[in-house]
């Protein structure tokens, strides 16, 4: 397989695991808000899927079969895994903060007008 092939799909897969776990994130932010139990208590059930276990041990397994081309193409491509893991959970956590900051600071303006105008 051509390495430029390779490349490009583990571009694809991890813009694929950032989306889910973009999706994992919000989710597990708004039942935690919502039934007021900790983050971890929904995200840790959701994450435990996507991580790479068994890309990492086939990445191990290669390693040690002396296939050290295999295994390098494998570790690489756990890498990017892991990595689009840990900024999914950062670009949503942010995005899910800004949001909701947002929404709260729109309710507190409509009820400033509300106040302002029962009083005159």
């Amino acid at each position: 397989m051509d390495t430029g092939k390779c490349e490009s799909w583990a571009k694809v897969s991890l813009c694929l695991v950032w989306f889910v776990h973009y999706f994992l994130a919000n989710i597990s932010q708004i039942c935690a808000i919502k039934f007021k139990n900790p983050l971890t208590v929904y995200f840790v059930p959701g994450l435990v899927p996507v991580v790479p276990g068994v890309t990492i041990y086939d990445a191990f397994r290669t390693l040690l079969l002396d296939e050290y081309g295999n295994s390098g193409k494998i570790f690489l491509n756990s890498f990017y895994g892991a990595v689009g893991l840990a900024v999914g959970i950062i670009i949503a956590d942010s995005i899910f903060r800004v949001v909701l900051n947002f929404i709260t600071e729109k309710d507190k303006l409509r009820y400033l007008w509300i106040v302002i105008y029962i009083e005159y």
